[in-house]
């Protein structure tokens, strides 16, 4: 159930993804990091 709710939660953030990372003042050198461009690698540290 929780695995579920974290896909569909993940899937209302992507729509307003941008203006939450301006919101918070992000820096671009942490959204540019390789963890947040190429999240493939790191799947296997998420999966339950």
């Amino acid at each position: 159930a929780i695995h579920k709710l974290t896909e569909y939660l993940s899937f209302q953030v992507k729509n307003v993804a941008k203006e939450l990372v301006g919101a918070f003042d992000i820096p671009d050198e942490v959204v540019r990091a390789p963890i947040a461009l190429q999240s493939e690698p790191y799947n296997q540290y998420t999966q339950f």
